[in-house]
């Protein structure tokens, strides 16, 4: 699906955005397209991707060219994944005066643009539910000999969630 949006789409976007020079959309629609957009599907896919990394942790194998290159990716992902959650956190709360800026909204709005501002935990909402989705892979993977604790475990994380959900209510109300 990316591959055709940056086959396809992104040559569009560019092309409309030197015929129509006066039109601030085209601007707009590749600037969220190299940032927003990447960003929010690395973020939907986080548990695909951490469940793949961490099953992967587990068949680590350097006997052949392709079961390095395949273990090489595992840990280049794992590295991303596990570092995501904390470079988002650092992200919003080094630029936590500059949200509502348009060059934050243009760049990382996705991040917080469905979240209120009046506390830094409230801003912290996707972050925490990566560490959440990389928890429920963890326990998964690792703790499949006993279906009973793997239950409870992923249990207790939801329950934490939305504890936090009702606690800290990120989100912003509708009208």
């Amino acid at each position: 699906m990316w591959l055709v949006a940056f086959l396809c789409i992104l040559p569009i976007m560019f092309l409309m955005n030197k015929l129509c020079k006066k039109v601030k959309l085209w601007e707009d629609l590749i600037s969220g397209f190299f940032f927003n957009m990447p960003l929010r599907g690395f973020v939907e896919m986080y548990i695909e991707i951490v469940l793949a990394v961490i099953i992967n942790t587990q068949f680590i194998k350097f006997s052949n060219r392709s079961q390095v290159i395949a273990t090489s990716f595992a840990f280049i992902f794992g590295a991303a994944c596990i570092l995501l959650p904390f470079m988002t956190m650092s992200l919003i709360y080094i630029n936590r005066k500059h949200i509502k800026k348009r060059d934050w909204k243009k760049k990382f709005g996705m991040l917080t643009e469905e979240c209120r501002t009046h506390s830094i935990l409230q801003l912290y909402y996707y972050p925490l539910f990566m560490y959440q989705r990389m928890l429920i892979a963890g326990v998964i993977v690792y703790v499949y000999e006993y279906p009973v604790m793997q239950c409870l475990l992923v249990i207790s994380f939801n329950i934490v969630m939305i504890a936090f959900l009702i606690v800290v209510r990120p989100f912003k109300e509708e009208n």
